[in-house]
């Protein structure tokens, strides 16, 4: 499976919940998300797309409201549009007419990753992938304490998100951090393993979350080469230049 978050930019105003339903490019099967009961306006929309499924993948709806005042089951719709079908269905001919719908748009998610579905420009926008590095010695003795500075930054001009960083060495986990980044802001986080006796294999990995997952958005790693200490001092030709017998 693969991971596919979408979450609303610019939402009309009032909005309180949100659909969205796609296909594959094949149109074989459909996920929905929100359908049953609409997700927040504030919600991610997170789906599983088979690993089967070629991208782009087709928006079959995505729809925008709120609850219709006086009868909180129903929905007033703000915004819609599709890209299933481009005509209108005609309920006397039980069939398709050639009455273009105004909902239909040629629509399509990119692949798999975090989006945008900006609402005023009618277009999913791949999110900004945080820049992230790593600072460590070139080399290091066995037993000896190597500090790891990790540098992550947000290059988001408008948002903020909650960051997931690790360090690793190798597979072995060091330290976490979760918190908020501002847009356009950094952080620095710092920590420190003991060196092994091999190479030693650093890395800063970073998750951001969307509703309730957290997906991979970037890493940086250096490798921290086995020193070996110099050998003991040798005391060699020396003599006795001068004594004096008692």
């Amino acid at each position: 499976m693969a991971a596919l978050t979408v979450e609303l930019k610019n939402p009309p105003a009032g909005a309180t919940g949100w659909e969205l339903s796609i296909t594959d490019w094949n149109a074989s099967a459909v996920l929905h998300w929100g359908i049953s009961v609409p997700g927040n306006i504030l919600e991610v929309a997170s789906f599983d797309v088979p690993e089967s499924w070629t991208p782009a993948y087709r928006v079959v709806a995505l729809q925008v409201m709120y609850p219709t005042p006086g009868n909180p089951a129903a929905r007033t719709v703000l915004y819609y549009m599709q890209s299933w079908r481009p005509f209108l269905w005609d309920w006397d001919l039980w069939d398709w007419s050639t009455e273009p719908d105004p909902t239909f748009r040629n629509s399509f998610i990119p692949g798999a990753g975090d989006y945008f579905f900006n609402v005023a420009t009618e277009e999913f926008e791949l999110k900004a992938l945080p820049a992230v590095s790593i600072t460590v010695p070139d080399s290091a003795e066995e037993g000896s304490l190597v500090s790891v500075t990790g540098v992550l930054t947000n290059p988001d001009p408008d948002y903020g998100y909650q960051f997931r960083t690790q360090v690793w060495e190798s597979s072995t986990l060091i330290e976490t951090w979760e918190e908020t980044i501002y847009a356009g802001q950094s952080k620095t986080y710092q920590t420190s393993f003991t060196m092994p006796g091999r190479v030693a294999h650093p890395m800063v990995w970073v998750e951001r979350r969307s509703g309730t997952n957290w997906n991979f958005v970037g890493a940086a790693a250096k490798d921290v080469a086995l020193s070996v200490a110099p050998p003991a001092a040798e005391f060699r030709n020396f003599g006795v230049a001068e004594y004096t017998r008692v």
